[in-house]
């Protein structure tokens, strides 16, 4: 954008450039989108037991079952716990991980503050992998 407006000098203010930096912008928050996406659905794979063994993978995570007083426990737990480092803790972690890519750029190209945090929060396909995510480790 900064090339453009030195090479063009545009009047920031006109109509025409405010549309081109509205169409640019929504090319930015389409790549990130995509990228978060992309990333989603490679984890949604990788914790689908029906994935994994029609590709012959092994399992992402080793889970120890001990038999304690005749209860059953996992290490790591598979749930969240308070220590955060259950199975759903680990993979919420990552999914945030995936989902701060949105405020990785230093500015907004349509305003001289701020990130697309909410615009990639507001992206309807991504909750569609975080259900398919939740519904594999169910």
């Amino acid at each position: 954008m900064k090339d453009t407006t030195d090479n063009v000098r545009p009047n920031k203010q006109s109509k025409e450039w405010k549309s081109y930096v509205d169409y640019v912008n929504g090319l930015v928050i389409e790549g990130i989108t995509n990228g978060i996406d992309s990333s989603m659905t490679y984890l949604a794979e990788q914790v689908s037991y029906s994935y994994n063994v029609e590709k012959g993978l092994p399992p992402i995570f080793d889970i120890k079952v001990a038999l304690q007083d005749r209860l059953v426990q996992f290490d790591p737990s598979i749930g969240l716990n308070e220590r955060c480092n259950g199975i759903r803790d680990i993979i919420n972690k990552i999914m945030d991980d995936f989902i701060s890519l949105a405020i990785q750029m230093p500015q907004r190209l349509d305003s001289p503050t701020g990130d697309y945090l909410i615009e990639i929060k507001d992206q309807f396909q991504l909750f569609g992998k975080i259900q398919r995510i939740t519904n594999n480790l169910d």
